[in-house]
């Protein structure tokens, strides 16, 4: 602990401003909260610190800002090393790690605001219907990677993934 020269600048309820005060935490380092209110005119703070985008979340360890959830996280994870990483060791596993980081940001945070921003009632069930097939889908995606299935080749036969995440061998390669 100790980092009292770490500053948050969030707005809540972002989903991305949760993923750095979890690396913050997991990392134990002390910071200061600062939230933001999107719904007035943006803070002189936000604008100094952050004016290409104009958004939160913003890091700022000793007046330098670092911007957007990903690069946050990253940053927290290779500067303060005496806690445990926050993404795997391995290669692989950062890759897989990495894909399901940018599955959640493309799919189910768009379809989960989109939801509670609905105004109408269609509106409203066809983000949830999204949400839902987003859901499905990374189950899906969840049963093939416990399965390594996108990991195995045999030089002899095809293998493809079927709707339900089984394997499926079809007819050799034909050398």
């Amino acid at each position: 602990m100790g980092e009292s020269n770490v500053k948050l600048i969030v707005s809540w309820p972002s989903p991305f401003m949760l993923r750095a005060r979890i690396a913050l935490h997991l990392k134990s380092i002390d910071y200061e909260y600062n939230e933001e209110n999107l719904l007035e005119p943006k803070s002189e703070l936000l604008l100094k610190i952050n004016p290409l985008h104009q958004r939160v979340p913003v890091l700022v360890q000793d007046g330098k800002p670092i911007i957007e959830s990903q690069a946050i996280v990253q940053y927290i994870d290779e500067v303060w090393l005496d806690a445990p990483s926050i993404l795997p060791s391995r290669p692989r596993q950062r890759a897989n790690a990495r894909i399901w980081i940018a599955y959640i940001d493309d799919k189910l945070v768009p379809a989960l605001i989109s939801a509670v921003i609905a105004e109408t009632e269609d509106a409203k069930k066809a983000s949830i219907s999204a949400l839902e097939e987003a859901v499905v889908t990374r189950g899906m995606l969840e049963r093939v990677e416990q399965r390594e299935s996108f990991l195995h080749y045999s030089p002899t036969r095809r293998r493809r993934v079927c709707p339900d995440g089984l394997i499926t061998a079809s007819s050799p390669i034909q050398l």
